[in-house]
């Protein structure tokens, strides 16, 4: 569930930053892409380290 989450969230932003927007609105959909890639889930559903 983590896993489609994390991928749903990643093609919303990717979706936003397609669309036309302020450089302020920008910078934050950048903010929120970059902070969703580092959270990538690792795979087969192992937990990440804390």
């Amino acid at each position: 569930m983590e896993k489609f989450i994390h991928q749903q969230n990643l093609a919303l932003f990717e979706k936003c930053l397609a669309q036309p927007h302020t450089d302020a609105e920008r910078e934050v959909l950048m903010k929120l892409l970059r902070d969703e890639q580092a959270q990538e889930p690792p795979p087969n559903g192992i937990p990440k380290p804390s």
